[in-house]
């Protein structure tokens, strides 16, 4: 959805987007920011699954909802991260052996090993990251 959807004049009563009560710890990722040029997502899982698709197969939806399946999630598993991503890529970053911070640059040639459908599982990155992020690079 736009910024502008998401504004309205009434100060209570509405609300854009549900979420699973029955889910503990349910919660919406922050906004994504898509810049001119962007034109996949890429979704990283808790356990360190990737998937990149195509920005095209969301539905924009203006009046908010329950929105859409990203990725397939095993129970209890979340995601950690979804984010646009261009022809830069995308970086890699998190904690590996030892607590040794680690930081992978994932170039558009990577990211086609990641590439499926929305709402798919998506394939295990390597080195598997404690506390892994995702962050999309800019020029």
């Amino acid at each position: 959805a736009n910024v502008a959807d998401m504004i309205t004049r009434n100060k209570a009563g509405k609300s854009f987007v549900g979420l699973d009560k029955k889910t503990a710890g349910d919660a919406p990722l922050g906004a994504a920011k898509v810049s001119e040029g962007m034109r996949q997502v890429a979704c990283l899982s808790e356990n360190g699954r990737l998937l990149v698709f195509p920005l095209d197969e969301l539905k924009r939806l203006p009046t908010g909802g329950k929105g859409v399946i990203l990725m397939g999630l095993d129970p209890k598993e979340f995601m950690r991260a979804a984010i646009a991503v261009g022809a830069d890529g995308a970086s890699y970053s998190g904690l590996g052996r030892a607590g040794k911070p680690t930081d992978t640059h994932l170039d558009a040639k990577t990211l086609k090993g990641f590439a499926g459908n929305r709402a798919r599982k998506g394939h295990l990155v390597e080195p598997r990251l404690k506390e892994a992020r995702l962050k999309a690079n800019s020029v």
